[in-house]
């Protein structure tokens, strides 16, 4: 009769705890956390605010001290250009976030007036978080 050694059974167990741990790793197992969808009319409001506050000229980091606070990473926001006008064009649910199509039109600093189609990916939980989707284009 074969009897497992005690190093097999051991090893046994820690597989077990290993695929019990990845396998629940999505579901707050092992420590793991659930991310949470985002909230789409809290996320489209975020998008408007932080959008509005653009255009009027304000300074984009001011918006993290609001209520809510909002975290916001745009690279044309940044670099300094002007929004002169937007227009959200309809939003979706991507992962976790909300996408959010938006056209904009910039004038740069250097005086150059720009269209773009760009698209935000907003998070709600547990902070709201709004980047541009495109990284440098």
């Amino acid at each position: 009769m074969y009897a497992p050694r005690f190093s097999e059974r051991r090893c046994a167990w820690v597989v077990l705890a290993l695929i019990a741990c990845v396998g629940g790793a999505g579901s707050a197992g092992c420590g793991g956390t659930r991310a949470t969808l985002a909230n789409p009319d809290k996320a489209r409001a975020a998008l408007r605010t932080a959008l509005d506050h653009w255009h009027a000229g304000h300074d984009y980091q001011s918006l993290a001290q609001g209520d809510p606070a909002i975290i916001f990473n745009d690279h044309d926001c940044k670099a300094g250009s002007q929004l002169l006008a937007y227009k959200l064009q309809g939003d979706e649910i991507f992962g976790n976030s909300l996408r959010c199509p938006v056209s904009l039109s910039l004038r740069t600093r250097e005086g150059k007036t720009r269209e773009k189609k760009i698209a935000y990916l907003v998070d709600t939980d547990p902070r709201i978080v709004i980047v541009r989707e495109d990284l440098g284009g």
